[in-house]
């Protein structure tokens, strides 16, 4: 997500700058040369450092900069040069385990990203986000947090995925299978999903064979074991797992919350159309383009239902639904809504 808005800001003749640590990703040539810190940020302690001072960092003060970006929405503790800021923040999430799931992270990391989520919504000039939803959840959370509810763009999210959707359908032979992310995030609900699937086994339904790909709990992964048609995949490399959703008649995801749920859009790029949760974001972007996959979360039978519509549905028809989401979520146009974010700051 953050290479596709960076290069697509770079497409547009924005000139980007990219500060990254050791550990960091490889940033498109199209960005030319950047600053690397001198510290990791795949361990806590260096992660820590490099977020709250990057901006004093000798590097880094010393660029011709006019404003500064933030595709993650994690501004410094220490803001110098008086510079403006715009934050992509994507979503309140740490939020709703600060409610739902207190102990899954930990209170101290709780806090950290909470107090990182405030200092954001705080200070930053101009605050983008990537759905309605999202917006929505994050200006609760400021009105929870006493701070002032700041005007908040939405940006939607785009992907890369967009530029393998052809002219036409796909011709990848479709298995009899579906894909769920699987992860041990409990927002995620993959045990939710393994006990709705483990209902329809019992009733008979002949359903096709659920691939989880990712990290599986404990509890999730016992349950799948007992389940005839769930197999478990583990991680897969990119282009493996690409394939892999290529070639399977639908994507599951069953999320209590999301800031907007890229694996759907991606999905139907692939020729593959996702099932998703009423009232998420994903319930928000798709809208406008298909109902079909949409399932009250929680109710088994309307579960059913919208697998038996999803993997109903002809090729023909999920290729005119990516391109209908390719036109309203393209990687131009959320480059263009983050420049005019940038020129609204600076």
């Amino acid at each position: 997500m953050t290479e596709c808005m960076l290069g697509g800001l770079a497409g547009l003749g924005v000139r980007v700058i990219p500060v990254t640590s050791r550990s960091s990703m490889t940033w498109p040539h199209v960005l030319g040369e950047g600053v690397q810190l001198p510290l990791r940020t795949d361990r806590t302690l260096p992660r820590v450092l490099v977020d709250g001072l990057h901006r004093v960092w000798p590097q880094a003060t010393r660029m011709d900069a006019d404003v500064w970006l933030y595709p993650k929405g994690f501004l410094p503790w220490l803001n110098t040069g008086g510079l403006p800021a715009v934050a992509v923040v994507h979503d309140a999430i740490v939020a709703h385990y600060a409610t739902h799931y207190p102990a899954y992270m930990g209170r101290a990391t709780t806090a950290y990203l909470e107090r990182a989520l405030t200092h954001a919504l705080r200070h930053a000039t101009t605050v983008v986000t990537v759905s309605e939803h999202a917006r929505q959840e994050l200006n609760r959370f400021a009105e929870r947090s006493r701070l002032r509810v700041r005007d908040i763009r939405v940006g939607y999210a785009a992907s890369d995925y967009e530029t393998l959707l052809g002219t036409e359908p796909s011709h990848v032979a479709k298995r009899d299978c579906v894909v769920h992310l699987a992860a041990t995030a409990p927002h995620k609900q993959t045990l939710g999903l393994l006990e709705h699937w483990q209902v329809l086994e019992d009733r008979g339904m002949d359903l096709p064979e659920l691939l989880l790909v990712g990290s599986i709990a404990r509890d999730a992964r016992r349950l799948a074991d007992r389940l005839r048609t769930v197999r478990v995949l583990d991680s897969l490399p990119e282009r493996q797992f690409r394939r892999t959703l290529a070639e399977a008649r639908a994507l599951v995801m069953a999320s209590e919350v999301e800031g907007f749920g890229l694996p759907i859009l991606e999905g139907y790029y692939l020729g593959t159309p996702g099932l998703y949760p009423a009232e998420t974001a994903m319930d928000e972007y798709m809208a406008p383009v298909s109902s079909h996959g949409r399932f009250e979360r929680g109710d088994v039978d309307d579960f059913a239902h919208a697998l038996e519509r999803t993997l109903g549905r002809s090729s023909q028809e999920v290729f005119q639904d990516a391109c209908s989401l390719r036109r309203r979520y393209s990687r131009a146009q959320l480059a263009e809504r983050l420049r005019e974010a940038l020129v609204a700051a600076s």
